[in-house]
């Protein structure tokens, strides 16, 4: 279920400030051979109280560290990101496909536990698990946080990260929002103006109540996808999988504040970030993208024009070829 539908039908829940904690980083240490936890194929693995699934693909070199997928949704898994743009990676990189506690083939833990802050330790525990001593990221959307958040709180534990779409300043991307309407509801638009600048703790609000029911979800369809094929393909894919979204991981990261959300560690990340951003994204906001790359340390923005949310499925053979290369580029820094 993409952010701004989770969002529209969750907008009641109450809202609770993240926790948002950070550690000292540990010392680094070059990158090993895979052992047994990274053998080609699927495996599951009891991770920080939860029994998770990850499939491993690809190759590996000894030099570069493997790369773990983070979906979004919030809730959403790995399945299509491993279909369509895997086989393209998977030619360069040792590919972890990682479904995040309660999300695919993962455990929904007994406990409820879905914070922010458990969800980046789930990563660090698959580190550990993996026996590696750094990872490479690569995150979609709502998984751009907990990428971003792993970053900034175990930045020695990071080679390399990409972000393609990402959600981190909610409040930003929902003013983004509010002026696409001008475009695709202008009368909408016209009495949202007239109301005033609305702070920001009500931006995203706004955003999704302004137009209500099965038009609104098409406004976020058009958001996502500036292509309808890619739309068929991305649900094409989500039913093949037999997965589907619970929203259980959703409704409570929404309940702990999603739509107030601002990455605030950008100077704890000292990893190289390649944020990809599609010109026609209106889901995460073009504008919001750019300014990410350009408050993180080491941050690189990629415009892909005309493409929307999901541009590793829309280009999935060039957003491989340009994360490869960035990927390349990292571990040959290290």
């Amino acid at each position: 279920m993409p952010f701004q539908r989770l969002a529209t039908a969750l907008l009641a829940a109450t809202m609770a400030p993240l926790a948002l904690a950070s550690c000292a980083s540990v010392p680094p240490a070059s990158v090993a051979a895979p052992g047994p936890a990274l053998r080609a194929g699927e495996h599951e693995a009891d991770l920080n109280g939860a029994r998770v699934w990850y499939r491993v693909g690809g190759s590996w070199d000894g030099r570069a560290a493997p790369v773990v997928f983070l979906a979004g949704g919030p809730g959403g898994n790995s399945y299509v990101f491993a279909k369509i743009a895997g086989p393209s990676l998977e030619a360069d990189n040792l590919m972890v496909y990682y479904d995040q506690r309660g999300t695919g083939r993962s455990e929904r833990p007994s406990s409820g536990d879905y914070a922010i802050t458990t969800l980046v330790d789930d990563i660090e525990a698959l580190r550990l698990h993996l026996g590696v001593p750094k990872l490479s990221l690569i995150a979609h959307s709502f998984g751009a946080i907990l990428a971003l958040e792993y970053a900034a709180k175990y930045p020695r534990r990071v080679e390399a990260a990409v972000l393609a779409g990402p959600l981190w300043n909610a409040p930003l991307s929902c003013r983004e929002h509010i002026e696409r309407l001008a475009e695709l509801r202008p009368d909408v638009h016209r009495t949202l103006m007239a109301l005033g600048e609305p702070p920001e703790t009500e931006t995203c609000e706004r955003s999704f109540r302004a137009v209500p029911g099965r038009e609104g979800e098409r406004i976020t369809e058009a958001n996502m996808y500036p292509n309808a094929a890619t739309l068929e393909r991305v649900s094409r894919a989500e039913a093949e999988s037999g997965l589907r979204n619970t929203g259980e991981l959703g409704r409570a990261v929404f309940r702990a504040g999603l739509l107030r959300y601002r990455f605030a560690g950008a100077e704890r990340v000292s990893a190289p970030v390649l944020v990809v951003g599609g010109s026609r994204d209106f889901a995460a906001g073009p504008r919001a993208q750019r300014r990410l790359a350009e408050i993180l340390p080491r941050g690189r923005f990629a415009e892909y024009e005309g493409l929307g949310h999901w541009m590793f499925v829309e280009d999935p053979e060039r957003f491989a070829r340009d994360v490869s290369r960035f990927l390349d580029e990292a571990a040959q820094s290290r």
